[in-house]
């Protein structure tokens, strides 16, 4: 019987201590990929596509360490079957060779240890592991101040799912580790689709950062781009260097950013972004970010600064272009959260020609907010003052937004045994930007108040409410009762104008609804179905509101939840009268096995008592009955519909209407249809309608269509169109292609889009710009062009990118 021999050595002999990249699988049929496992066709069946091809065919895993309960770096525990002893501090360890290390472990067939030089001599193929490191080589020596080398070497790093491998592998004392006409990469061991070589390449996974001398980019095995120098992160840590390129090619012209990182400390950094666009010139510009926290349980402080800056633009007048922005957020304690922001573009077509990402032409404002507030246990505190920039050319000043210097909001709710109260409150000063400090407006002889466009006013709105809400297992019902309170303080009005007008108007709801149960059988399954009859009533006697301004008051566009709200405006300006009576009934399908809800449809309809005065005007004429809008003066709404549909996981259908009965017309619909194969299909159709109801607003009819092929594993198409109906021209379109393989992907993308003329004041005016964005990645190492993955998540929904 043969006995293993065990020695264990109280000194320090460097075998291969903590940290380390090396390198990968020599290429041959007959070595066995170092920790690979191949997915197998059970695993197979259950994974989608995209992490098929993320997963490669395989995964890396490591193997069980056993740490042979050594308790200090400084112990080395040999095992073998043989050892031959020597002279002068000599050993020869032969058969079955198991050393380990601290956190290491070796295994070979044979080893030489000198104790005198503390060095062991590895003739033969050896095989070094730590956690989530493994390597394997021909041949080798370790030192005890830490140093070692390997011959031949190849190695994985299973979490980062990379590998490598080098004709000679050093690693110093430092924790650095040389690899010497070497490689890595992160396809799988039977497919180098791409590879990152050279002849020095240093990996120090102490600092998380590498450096390679005379890099070759090989694809497929052919050298497709050279560097002399170059630095590459190992982790996630931050390092100062260049980030990737973003290259773009727009309107026919060519346009390069190249991102400069500058890792300044733990808690800060900055950005550098020179970015060349041809026609142009040089657009300079760069961020900077501060991110700081001292207290577990408090916000942690984030600021941004951007800016952005063009001397001289030959296509806009030789004119300077700019974009400043500063944002700042943070907290005091655990209740307390502020929030800073300020953004500002030299002119209103700033993004539309320098927008950093394929959406940026639709940003039409630029925020400006400083914003305090508190979150007690029974009372909520907002203070904020905002304003913004419009980015619309077009819009004239009675239609730019009022800022709000300032806007103070408190409320607080609870109960009292039963009974539930709530209390709402917000003090706010409206002011406006505008031109013409003189226009004050005036009062016609007809009582008709023109509310100039320097208008200014405080106002002061307080609601109080008490309600009892009765819940059983049968339904509900929920009466409340509410006073809105609302004081005006006016600045620049009209002469002979109350400058301190007030209104108090109760509202009174009574919200009730039942709830009906059975179990049926559609469709080859059981469902459970529901039938929830639901009535709303609601009372707010009329009020004479012309004289009163409008800052942020419009009446609501409908979807089905509106029915059963008090209110038919937005903002506090107006508090429309109701005496109305909301009636519907809904029905949801709840799969018997899983829970899921497979279907919802409802029906509601307002039946009215008195005619709809209030308006959102100032003219006390519309508010007769002989002015009133039919709309306002039928005793029925029209009817609405919805519908809600998912008939298996991967349809999906969604429906809202508002038919009118009496014209046997559609006011408004909302259609969407999506779809999702298991093979990664995507189909998405949507149908938006809406009527015009006043002169200045033309009728909206649109249709988006986007798909997603998912031609194989590796190959997908897709495009888009957005397209208005009524006015008979195209809104968007897109068009493109990605391939996604294991270890890299490349996505190319065509885009056409409307974008507003900012040279004239036609609101319906607009131009067609177009572009062709490209991106590719190399998975695990970086990428190059626009972030077109992220745009299509948002322009094709059920589409996620798979980037690694």
């Amino acid at each position: 019987m043969q006995v293993k021999h065990c020695l264990l050595l109280c000194c320090s002999v460097g075998l291969w201590p903590t940290g380390g990249y090396a390198n990968a699988l020599p290429d041959t049929a007959t070595d066995t990929p170092l920790d690979w496992q191949p997915l197998s066709p059970e695993l197979q069946a259950r994974l989608n596509p995209s992490d098929q091809v993320r997963l490669c065919g395989g995964y890396y895993q490591a193997k069980p360490m056993d740490a042979k309960g050594l308790d200090t770096e400084q112990s080395v525990l040999i095992e073998a079957d043989q050892v031959s002893y020597a002279l002068a501090g000599q050993a020869r360890i032969q058969g079955d060779v198991r050393v380990y290390y601290g956190a290491w472990s070796l295994q070979t067939e044979s080893a030489e240890l000198d104790l005198n030089q503390a060095r062991i001599d590895l003739p033969v193929p050896v095989e070094l592991r730590q956690s989530q490191l493994a390597l394997r080589a021909h041949s080798g020596y370790s030192l005890a101040e830490g140093e070692a080398g390997l011959n031949e070497a190849e190695f994985v790093l299973h979490q980062q799912h990379l590998r490598g491998q080098a004709r000679k592998i050093q690693r110093f004392n430092t924790g650095e580790i040389r690899l010497q006409d070497g490689y890595f990469t992160s396809c799988s061991p039977y497919n180098t689709s791409w590879a990152l070589a050279g002849e020095d390449i240093r990996l120090d996974p102490v600092q998380g950062r590498g450096s390679a001398k005379h890099v070759r980019l090989e694809l497929a095995g052919t050298p497709a781009f050279y560097l002399p120098y170059m630095s590459f992160p190992l982790d996630d840590r931050r390092h100062t260097g260049l980030l990737a390129p973003r290259l773009g090619y727009t309107n026919g012209r060519l346009d390069v950013l190249q991102p400069i990182y500058l890792n300044l400390a733990p808690h800060y950094d900055a950005t550098l972004m020179p970015r060349f666009m041809e026609g142009r010139g040089w657009l300079i510009g760069g961020e900077m970010r501060y991110l700081w926290s001292n207290q577990p349980d408090s916000v942690p402080v984030v600021s941004q600064l951007e800016y952005q800056h063009l001397n001289q633009d030959p296509e806009y007048q030789q004119k300077e272009r700019w974009l400043l922005g500063v944002m700042h957020t943070g907290g005091l304690g655990s209740r307390w959260r502020y929030h800073l922001e300020y953004r500002e573009a030299s002119d209103v077509g700033f993004f539309d020609d320098f927008g950093d990402d394929l959406a940026s032409s639709s940003v039409s404002e630029l925020p400006r907010l400083a914003e305090l507030s508190y979150w007690g246990q029974d009372w909520r505190v907002q203070a904020r003052i905002q304003g913004y920039q419009v980015l619309e050319a077009d819009l004239q000043t009675q239609d730019k937004p009022y800022y709000r210097l300032p806007q103070i909001r408190a409320s607080t709710e609870g109960f009292w045994g039963a009974w539930e109260y709530q209390l709402h409150s917000e003090l706010v000063y409206f002011w406006r930007e505008q031109e013409d400090l003189a226009d004050t407006g005036y009062l016609d002889a007809q009582g008709r108040v023109h509310w100039g466009t320097d208008t200014r006013a405080t106002r002061l709105q307080v609601r109080p409410s008490v309600g009892l809400p009765l819940r059983y297992s049968w339904g509900y019902i929920h009466p409340q009762i509410s006073l809105d309170m609302t004081q005006y303080w006016i600045q620049n009005a009209p002469q002979s104008l109350d400058t301190q007008p007030q209104r108090a108007v109760p509202m009174y709801t009574l919200d009730a609804g039942l709830l009906f149960e059975r179990s049926t059988h559609l469709w080859g399954r059981d469902y459970r179905q529901t039938l929830e009859p639901r009535a709303f009533y609601a009372y707010v006697p009329y009020r004479d509101q012309t004289q009163l301004p409008l800052f942020d008051t419009e009446e609501k566009a409908f979807d089905f939840s509106q029915l059963y709200s008090v209110n038919r405006f937005t903002g506090q300006d107006r508090i429309g009268d109701e005496h109305r009576l909301t009636l519907g009934t809904s029905s949801r399908f709840l799969d018997e096995t899983s829970g899921r809800e497979v279907a919802r449809l409802g029906i509601a309809q307002v039946l009215h008592f008195a005619d709809r005065r209030v308006q959102a005007a100032t003219d006390p004429e519309l508010e007769q009955a002989n002015a009133l809008q039919d709309s306002d003066k039928r005793s029925r709404s029209g009817l609405a519909g919805m519908l809600a549909w998912r008939p298996s996981s991967g349809w999906r259908l969604s429906h809202e209407v508002l038919w009118d009965e009496r014209e046997q017309v559609t006011e408004r619909a909302t259609t969407r249809i999506g779809w999702r194969s298991s093979k990664g299909h995507l189909l998405n159709l949507a149908y938006r309608l809406s009527d015009a109801n006043t002169a200045d607003t033309r009728l909206e009819e649109q249709v988006d269509f986007s798909i997603y092929y998912k031609a194989n594993l590796h190959w997908g198409w897709f495009g888009g169109w957005r397209h208005d109906l009524e006015g008979q021209e195209p809104l968007e379109r897109l068009l493109g292609f990605e391939y996604d393989a294991c270890c890299w992907k490349t996505q190319v993308l065509y885009r056409s889009w409307q974008v507003d003329d900012t040279q004239t004041s036609d609101p319906y005016d607009y131009h067609q710009d177009k572009g062709i964005f490209v991106r590719f990645v190399l998975k695990g190492l970086g990428g190059v062009g626009q972030d077109t993955g992220g745009f299509l998540q948002g322009a094709i929904a059920g589409y996620r990118d798979q980037e690694q």
